[in-house]
């Protein structure tokens, strides 16, 4: 059985709101095979069916197996992962960004939004790069503790 150990990396230099911890971790178990999301295929938000705008899916490979990787189709809610610091978007802990954001589109790992600035009814263009917080482990998109439901699996090729 594997464990994973995520430790929050806080530094003066990074600002939190109101105390909400980093998703910038680690993991100390060399077993986990947590990579980017690049290996990740067909990554899009919110399908139709869903009704969900803010809700990534994507087929990511499980390299667990002995000889041939399968693919796991999972769904993330990225409210859980990113924040709307007065317009611009952010990598943190139960951020809830879908609140203050609208016009959500994703292009490859490049989220895109237009958020609320704090001023009246001023909003803001904004992108945050997934693969700088999201991961792949072992076929299942996570942030910090944060793992995506299993929607579906192929496998192996």
């Amino acid at each position: 059985m594997h464990f994973l150990i995520l430790i929050a990396v806080v530094s003066s230099s990074i600002a939190t709101v109101a105390g909400a911890p980093s998703l910038l971790m680690s993991t100390s178990d060399h077993n986990i095979k947590s990579r980017s999301i690049t290996e990740c295929k067909n990554l899009e938000l919110g399908p139709q069916y869903m009704k969900i705008p803010s809700e990534v899916v994507a087929w990511c490979p499980d390299s667990s197996g002995p000889m041939y990787p399968s693919m796991q189709y999972t769904s993330l809610d990225l409210t859980l992962c990113i924040a709307n610091d007065f317009g611009q978007l952010a990598a943190r802990d139960m951020g809830g960004f879908a609140g203050s954001c609208k016009s959500l589109s994703l292009d490859g790992s490049i989220l895109h939004a237009s958020c609320a600035t704090g001023k009246h009814n001023e909003f803001k263009d904004t992108t945050i790069d997934l693969n700088s917080f999201l991961e792949n482990d072992n076929s299942v998109l996570h942030c910090g503790s944060h793992y995506a439901k299993i929607l579906g699996r192929t496998g192996p090729f």
